[in-house]
């Protein structure tokens, strides 16, 4: 088990650079704030997917896997759609000490949603 637990951890850390680094296009990135406009959404739906392969791969079942997957996409699109509109507002240019650390908050805040996932993957798997 403990090593199926760190293999679940380390895809979704692997998952979350791809989904926040490589796989989000400058349009994506820009809108997170905007309600009306589809980037922030499938910013979110980027990192669910990314999700499903790992607790896929971890063999989860389908009904807690889904449970996981919707909070996941919603913790992860209110957690980046709180810290754009606060560093529209305060954080300013990316050499400033505000820009690094809401950036920052910004990284703790989905590390700890993925523990809560590895988590809740882990009891659905083990009880």
């Amino acid at each position: 088990m403990h090593i199926a637990v760190v293999l679940v951890l380390i895809g979704l850390q692997v998952k979350h650079f791809a989904a926040d680094y490589l796989l989000q296009p400058k349009w994506m990135l820009a809108n997170k704030t905007n309600l009306a406009h589809p980037g922030g959404y499938l910013h979110a739906l980027v990192h669910v997917a990314g999700s499903l392969i790992v607790l896929v791969l971890y063999g989860v079942a389908a009904v807690p896997m889904t449970l996981i997957l919707v909070a996941e996409g919603l913790v992860h699109f209110a957690i980046d759609y709180s810290q754009t509109r606060w560093a529209e507002r305060h954080a300013g240019a990316s050499n400033t000490w505000t820009f690094w650390a809401a950036h920052g908050t910004d990284q703790f805040l989905h590390q700890l949603t993925y523990v809560a996932v590895v988590y809740m993957a882990a009891l659905f798997q083990f009880g």
